[in-house]
């Protein structure tokens, strides 16, 4: 009866510790998932507030591509451009002069609109969630 319940309380001893293990381990991920979420919504607010200039850019590219009947790209290449895209607005005209003499303005800028940062962010999200998958 005494091996009995020593032989439990090894056993209650060794489920407890895995248990804690486990709970460790997924405080860590749900923190990634936290960071990861920080991150989303920090360049959601950064897009935001270039909302105005990436719709404008968006607009040109499609005045050009409309116009030409190609993609953008080939339309550069083979046509000019500079006659087809509307004159930039004011806001515009801001927002490349701040990206020549602003640094913090030109990396927020960068990591609002970087296809390389998005996919970091959407790499990141991955391996958080394969890495949850795992513990679970």
């Amino acid at each position: 009866m005494k091996q009995e319940n020593e032989a439990l309380k090894a056993s209650n001893e060794i489920m407890n510790r895995e248990r804690q293990a486990e709970r460790e381990a997924l405080k860590t991920v749900l923190d990634e998932i936290e960071k990861l979420k920080q991150a989303t919504t920090e360049r959601e607010k950064l897009r935001n507030e270039f909302a105005p200039i990436i719709d404008e850019n968006e607009a040109q590219i499609n005045a050009v591509e409309n116009t030409t009947g190609v993609d953008f790209t080939t339309a550069v290449e083979k046509f000019d451009v500079g006659a087809i895209i509307p004159p930039d607005s004011e806001q515009m005209k801001e927002h490349n002069r701040r990206l020549k003499t602003d640094q913090d303005y030109r990396e927020r800028w960068r990591k609002a609109t970087s296809y390389n940062e998005f996919q970091k962010l959407k790499n990141k999200k991955r391996e958080t969630l394969n890495t949850l998958l795992d513990k679970l």
